[in-house]
């Protein structure tokens, strides 16, 4: 059996933490942080890298400020490039080595996002997602 990276160990925790916290507090404080939290900060999203695939966090964001982060939970490099659909521009991050992650803060339009690994033929092997961003 193939010990269980540092990344995914600590996204582990942390969502445990997350559970425990909403499910001592009650369905109402779940609600209240939720609302809340949309209002006041950006829209965040995890995605986890592995060969040969991404594991988002969630499928759709809020448009507005976003914060992406890529967390590399494989054996291989791997990167990030994202693309609206119909734009010709894309946004990327950089290439990170196994257990490390990188952020990217950007402000996002509303449509569909396509996601790739651009690392040689990480893309053609299946390593691509959509994230959907809607209107706020």
């Amino acid at each position: 059996m193939t010990p269980i990276p540092f990344a995914l160990r600590a996204l582990a925790v942390g969502l445990l933490a997350v559970v425990a916290l909403v499910t001592t507090q009650g369905s109402n404080a779940h609600a209240a942080f939720t609302t809340q939290d949309a209002r006041r900060g950006p829209a965040r999203i995890l995605i986890v890298a592995k060969e040969f695939s991404y594991a988002l966090s969630r499928p759709r964001v809020s448009s507005g400020r976003v914060i992406v982060q890529l967390a590399n939970a494989g054996e291989d490099v791997h990167n990030l490039r994202l693309r609206r659909r119909g734009a010709k521009r894309h946004r990327s991050l950089p290439r990170i080595d196994p257990g490390r992650w990188a952020g990217l803060d950007r402000k996002l339009k509303p449509g569909r996002y396509y996601l790739w690994c651009s690392v040689t033929d990480h893309e053609e092997r299946g390593m691509r997602a959509t994230l959907r961003v809607k209107r706020r």
